[in-house]
């Protein structure tokens, strides 16, 4: 049954939203610089209504980015189900969305393309950490704000550095450069250090655990940052070294450490 695409697009924004917490606040290594943020990439066209005929399926519920034909990509509605459906983008800017949502730049399932829709703004403000367009209002950014590599940013020009506010740089992510936070340079307040996070990035944050950053672990251990999470506003890193990879019933870990999450970690 073919959907009709002012139904789809009217249902997409509140289907997007409940991405698990665990996106944000689960246990496993952050590495936010290590997303498709780090550059622009080409969307899917937005395809005339004449185009759409064409195409069997269009519109049509999906499994696998190989279930739709070319230049469609198999979005997910919700992260709870395994099927979505083929699309292509419905918007270029936010003008094109209506009043109060962004036009955002998703991936489809599998080696699918991106495609650009319009969504719901999050509460994340500027500077704080997010996730993308498809996760729960809590953990999206604001209106206007970009959430590039795992955070939300103002639209920037890379060749002129005032683009940004201080604390801030520009760089490409998937909806154009957006900026991005550093404190190197000015320093955090009292009770905060600066964590660097690669690719340039640092926040100031409460460090739970030991700041490996600090002190470099010892016998070739390995620095691992957990999810962000905010408390009372402020954010709050765990970080922790790690010794060997593992698994259960797989790889032992040396003496005085356990498996935890695929690494050795001492308690």
């Amino acid at each position: 049954m073919r959907v009709k695409r002012s139904t789809f697009l009217s249902l997409l924004p509140g289907l997007l939203l409940p991405v698990p917490l665990l996106l944000i606040l689960g246990a496993a290594a952050w590495n936010p610089w290590n997303e498709n943020g780090s550059r622009a990439v080409a969307a899917t066209p937005i395809l005339e209504l004449e185009e759409t005929w064409k195409l069997q399926t269009y519109s049509q519920r999906c499994w696998s980015g190989q279930d739709c034909e070319s230049p469609l990509g198999c979005l997910r509605l919700s992260v709870s189900e395994s099927e979505g459906l083929c699309t292509d983008s419905w918007c270029t800017t936010d003008l094109q969305c209506r009043e109060g949502r962004n036009c955002r730049t998703l991936p489809t399932m599998g080696d699918g393309p991106f495609v650009r829709v319009c969504v719901h703004p999050g509460e994340r403000k500027e500077g704080e950490a997010c996730v993308s367009a498809r996760g729960p209002v809590e953990s999206t950014c604001d209106q206007g704000l970009h959430c590039n590599a795992g955070w939300c940013g103002r639209a920037c020009q890379p060749d002129e550095p005032t683009s940004c506010p201080q604390g801030f740089f520009c760089r490409e992510g998937l909806d154009g450069p957006s900026c991005l936070p550093t404190c190197e340079a000015t320093g955090c307040s009292e009770g905060q250090e600066c964590i660097a996070l690669g690719e340039g990035i640092s926040a100031c944050a409460v460090v739970r655990g030991e700041n490996c950053q600090k002190e470099p672990c010892s016998d070739g251990g390995l620095c691992s940052v957990w999810p962000p999470r905010y408390k009372e506003s402020r954010l709050e890193l765990k970080m922790a070294c790690s010794l060997l990879s593992c698994s259960d019933g797989g790889s032992k870990c040396p003496p005085g450490t356990s498996c935890v999450e695929g690494l050795c970690r001492r308690p």
